[in-house]
C-alpha cells in the first residue's frame, strides 16, 4: 500500500501537465510555455516558443533562468525554462522582447511540503490540499506520519480530516517589472518602456490590479493597462553620471507585493583622456621612474572602455595594464644620460585619432664637472678661436651653473665667458704666434667646481699649403711681364722648414735693329722651380724666406726678316732664385706679398739669347689644406 502511494506521488511531481500557458503582446509578439504548468522537481522545464519576432528576442523569467535560445524558423525562436531550485510554490512571469513587441505567459509552480501528522501507531493517515489527496502513510511506533504534499501556488492550508495545518509557504510574488532596455547611453536623453506583470496568487493575468510604479531618477509617465494584468509606463532618463537607476512596481492592496529592475546608465564612446603623474618633474639620478595614470572619457566626463597604447620619448615603458573601467596605469623609466633632452614626452592613444600628451621637466643633476672643448684646430695665429665649456652632472647630463665659471690659460688670451645654452659656456681664445707646437693649460672653476684641461696648439700655417699668385717681372734685356703661378708647399711645422715647388708663366717682347733690319722677338717662359723655405710668425704675420732653382722652358719667335719667314723654336735654360714672403693669417687661409729675385740662364738653342736677371713683385692667397 505504502509503495503504490510512493508511486503515484511521484508519477504526479514529475509527470508533465498536458496544458499549454500563452501570451500575446499588444504588438503581435506570441509568447507560448508547455506544460504551462510545473511541479518543482529535479529534471522539470517548459519550452517557451516565441512567434513573430523581428529580431532575436530577449526572454527573461523573473525566477528561474532561461537556457538555449535557438531560431527554429524564419521569425520563430524556441528556448528552455528552467525552474528555481527552491521548492517553495510560486510564479514564475516569462516576458519576450523583441524590437519593439513584448509578450507574457506566467507559469503557475507548484511546491513541495511535508508535514508530519499524528496518528495511532500502525494507522494509516492522508492529507488533502485543496481536492488533491496525499497518502496514505502509516504511522510509526512514536505515532507520526510524515506525508509530502504537492502544493500549487496561492494555497496556504492543508487538512487532515477536518483539522486545518498551516503549510508555511511564503507570499507568492504577483508583480513583475521589465525595461525595454537594460542599458542607456549616460551622454544622451533617453526614454525606456517599463512594463509592469500583475498576476493572481494562482499565476493569472489580475486585470485592473492597483498597480503603483516609480524611479529613483528620471520621469515617468502614469501607467497604463495595455492588455489584463499589463501596465506601460515611460520612462524618460536625462544624460548624467554613470550609475544604476531603478524602477519599482508595487500593488497598492498588498504593500509587500514589490518588484524592481535596473537601468543601467552606461559610459558612451570615447572624447577624450586625461593623464596623472606622480611627479611634477625628473632628476637625473633621483627620479628615473615615473607613474603614469591614464583615464578615458566619454563625452559626460564618465571612464568608458578602450584600449589605450602609452609611448615615452625618451624612455621606456615597464608596465601599463587596465585597472579599473577606463582607467589604465603603469611605469615609465628615463635613462639617467639624457643626451641633452629637457622634456619627456608622454603620449596616450586610444585610436588614430584620439591622443592626448604632457611634457614632464627633465632635470639635471647637481653639477659634477666642467669640460673644456675645442670647436676647431688651434693655431698660433693671434687669431680668436672658439672654446665650448660644458657643465655637467655625474651621469654626464647638461647642467645649468649657478654663475659663470671664470677661465684662466698658461699661454695666450681668453675672453670672459658668455653663457650659450642649458649648461654650455663658450668663449674665445687667442693664442701667441709660435714656431712649434705647443700646450696651453685652461683652468676653470665655477663656486667650488673646478677642472683643468691641456690643450694642443700647432704652429702657424698648415703643413700642406696651397698659394696661387699673380704679379709683375722686369729684368734685363727688356723684361716687363705680368706674371701668374701657383705654388704648393710641405712644410715641417716643428722645424719650419719646407719644400715649395712652383710654376711660372711670363713673357718678353722686343724690338731691335740689326744691320738695318727691323727684328720682333717674342718670348713666353713657362718656368717650373723648386725651393728649400723657411717660416716664422713675426708680431702677427708669417714672415718666410726661400731659395731653389729649376728650369725655364723658353719658346720664342722672330720675326722681320725681308723675304723669310718667322723663326720659331723652343729651348730650355737653368733658373735660380731667392724670395721673401711676408702675410698676416685672414679667413681659411694667410694673403701674402712676395718679392722674388731670379736669374734665368742662356737657352742652347732657339731663337731667344742670352741670360736674364730679373725681379718678381707678386700677391697671392696661400690655403691651408693639411
Amino acid at each position: 500500500m505504502v509503495a503504490a502511494w510512493r508511486l503515484l506521488v511521484l508519477l504526479a511531481l514529475v509527470a508533465p501537465l498536458p496544458a499549454a500557458a500563452d501570451g500575446q503582446g499588444a504588438s503581435g509578439l506570441h509568447l507560448t510555455a508547455t506544460p504551462g504548468e510545473l511541479h518543482l522537481a529535479e529534471g522539470a522545464r517548459s519550452t517557451l516558443r516565441i512567434v513573430g519576432a523581428a529580431e532575436p528576442p530577449v526572454v527573461a523569467a523573473s525566477v528561474g533562468r532561461i537556457d538555449v535560445l535557438r531560431e527554429v524558423s524564419s521569425g520563430v525562436y524556441e528556448a528552455e525554462f528552467v525552474p528555481p531550485d527552491s521548492l517553495d510554490p510560486q510564479v514564475a512571469v516569462i516576458t519576450a522582447l523583441s524590437g519593439g513587441a513584448f509578450a507574457w505567459v506566467p507559469i503557475p509552480l507548484s511546491g513541495i511540503r511535508e508535514l508530519t501528522v499524528r496518528a495511532p501507531n500502525g494507522t494509516e493517515a492522508s492529507v488533502s490540499v485543496e481536492s488533491e489527496v496525499f497518502g496514505p502513510v502509516r504511522a510509526d511506533a512514536m505515532g507520526r506520519a510524515q506525508v509530502r504534499l504537492l502544493v500549487p501556488p496561492g494555497v496556504r492550508t492543508a487538512y487532515y480530516g477536518r483539522q486545518p495545518l498551516d503549510l508555511g509557504v511564503p507570499d507568492v510574488a504577483r508583480v513583475h517589472v521589465v525595461l525595454s532596455s537594460a542599458e542607456v547611453d549616460a551622454n544622451q536623453a533617453v526614454e525606456v518602456t517599463a512594463r509592469a506583470f500583475a498576476t493572481t496568487e494562482r499565476g493569472k493575468p489580475r486585470a485592473g490590479a492597483p498597480v503603483t510604479m516609480t524611479v529613483s531618477a528620471g520621469v515617468l509617465s502614469r501607467p497604463v493597462e495595455v492588455e489584463p494584468g499589463v501596465f506601460e509606463a515611460r520612462w524618460r532618463v536625462e544624460k548624467g553620471r554613470v550609475g544604476s537607476l531603478v524602477a519599482t512596481a508595487r500593488l497598492r492592496d498588498l504593500p509587500a507585493a514589490v518588484a524592481t529592475a535596473t537601468l543601467e546608465r552606461v559610459p558612451g564612446p570615447p572624447r577624450s583622456i586625461t593623464i596623472e603623474i606622480d611627479k611634477k618633474q625628473l632628476v637625473a639620478g633621483e627620479d628615473d621612474e615615473l607613474a603614469v595614470t591614464a583615464r578615458v572619457l566619454d563625452e559626460a566626463g564618465n571612464t568608458t572602455e578602450s584600449p589605450t597604447t602609452l609611448m615615452a620619448d625618451p624612455g621606456v615603458v615597464l608596465e601599463w595594464e587596465r585597472t579599473a573601467r577606463g582607467r589604465w596605469e603603469g611605469r615609465v623609466q628615463v635613462p639617467r644620460q639624457r643626451a641633452g633632452r629637457q622634456r619627456l614626452g608622454l603620449r596616450v592613444a586610444a585610436s588614430r585619432t584620439l591622443s592626448v600628451t604632457m611634457d614632464v621637466p627633465l632635470l639635471s643633476g647637481p653639477p659634477r664637472q666642467l669640460r673644456v672643448e675645442s670647436e676647431e684646430e688651434l693655431r698660433a695665429d693671434g687669431r680668436p678661436h672658439e672654446l665650448r665649456i660644458v657643465a655637467q652632472d655625474r651621469d654626464g647630463n647638461r647642467v645649468e651653473l649657478a654663475e659663470p665659471p671664470v677661465v684662466t690659460v698658461s699661454r695666450g688670451q681668453v675672453d670672459p665667458v658668455a653663457r650659450h645654452a642649458l649648461g654650455i659656456y663658450r668663449l674665445s681664445y687667442r693664442s701667441p704666434l709660435a714656431s712649434e707646437d705647443f700646450d696651453t693649460v685652461l683652468k676653470a672653476r665655477s663656486g667650488t667646481l673646478e677642472s683643468e684641461t691641456r690643450l694642443r696648439v700647432r704652429t702657424l700655417g698648415g703643413g700642406v699649403v696651397l698659394a696661387p699668385k699673380v704679379g709683375v717681372a722686369a729684368g734685363t734685356g727688356g723684361l716687363r711681364s705680368p706674371v701668374g703661378g701657383a705654388e704648393v708647399a710641405f712644410w715641417v711645422r716643428q722645424a719650419g722648414l719646407g719644400l715649395v715647388l712652383e710654376g711660372q708663366v711670363y713673357a718678353l717682347r722686343r724690338s731691335d735693329t740689326i744691320q738695318g733690319l727691323d727684328l720682333t722677338s717674342e718670348v713666353t717662359f713657362v718656368a717650373l722651380t723648386g725651393a728649400l723655405a723657411w717660416r716664422r710668425p713675426v708680431g702677427g704675420w708669417l714672415l718666410w724666406l726661400g731659395a731653389g732653382g729649376g728650369a725655364v722652358n723658353a719658346k720664342g719667335r722672330v720675326s722681320g726678316i725681308p723675304g723669310q719667314a718667322a723663326v720659331t723654336g723652343s729651348s730650355w735654360a737653368p733658373e735660380a732664385h731667392a724670395s721673401l714672403g711676408l702675410g698676416r693669417p685672414a679667413g681659411p687661409g694667410t694673403p701674402f706679398g712676395e718679392l722674388r729675385l731670379g736669374w734665368q740662364g742662356e737657352a742652347k738653342s732657339g731663337p731667344a739669347r742670352g741670360s736674364l736677371e730679373f725681379l718678381q713683385l707678386l700677391v697671392g692667397y696661400r690655403f691651408d689644406v693639411l
